[in-house]
């Protein structure tokens, strides 16, 4: 083995009698040392693959070398709820400026495109108690029920914080979106969700 990749799908389908599979991966990534197929265990008896296998693929247990190689590098870092009363400092030295003043600063336009939506997912977070974590940029979901349940908040405005001839048109696009894993900086395949509207607008004379 020279190269490793993430899979995607395996599809098999038969046409005139004839099985055929059809399968994909992606970031296909070259090991620094090859490896012998017999450092793979199947998964269905527990034993080395053969050297001499020749099938296009085989369900295999995820080999230590591989989770070491997955797991080298540097970690996440490990999101903490602010209170938003922390200062500002340069290897210990207070700088001008706390949090809360940067939240002030950052992200008082509650109207503007890219904010309106992350209010619109807290507005849903906290009617169903899941405002007490910290939000997620790496989630293809915004909010995940405690049955497990993952959901995709939209939002849109007739009226913007820009200048308009007229009120905007409301509309959403629901669509399938790659789920990150943050743990190893990874995409996985396509998945869908449940979308819920929130109107944050009802009088178009408002902002």
């Amino acid at each position: 083995m020279i190269d490793y990749a993430l899979l995607e799908s395996i599809t098999i389908n038969k046409e005139h009698g004839i099985y055929r599979t059809t399968y994909s991966f992606s970031h296909l990534t070259p090991l620094s040392d090859t490896k012998p197929r017999s450092s793979l265990v199947l998964l269905n008896t527990g034993k080395p693959l053969s050297n001499n296998y020749i099938c296009p693929y085989a369900v295999c247990r995820t080999p230590d070398w591989l989770k070491e190689i997955e797991q080298s590098g540097l970690p996440p870092i490990e999101k903490v709820r602010k209170a938003g009363t922390e200062r500002f400092h340069n290897n210990g030295a207070n700088l001008n400026g706390s949090l809360v003043e940067f939240w002030q600063w950052s992200a008082s336009d509650l109207v503007s495109n890219a904010l309106r939506g992350i209010l619109a997912e807290y507005i849903v977070a906290h009617a169903l108690d899941l405002a007490d974590a910290v939000r997620s940029e790496w989630d293809a979901y915004d909010l995940l029920l405690p049955n497990g349940i993952k959901l995709e908040v939209k939002s849109a405005a007739y009226i913007q914080s820009w200048y308009q001839k007229e009120y905007s048109k409301i509309s959403f696009a629901i669509r399938k979106t790659r789920e990150c894993n943050e743990e190893i900086n990874r995409q996985s395949s396509c998945i869908g969700h449940l979308a819920v509207e929130i109107d944050l607008n009802r009088n178009r004379g408002s902002k």
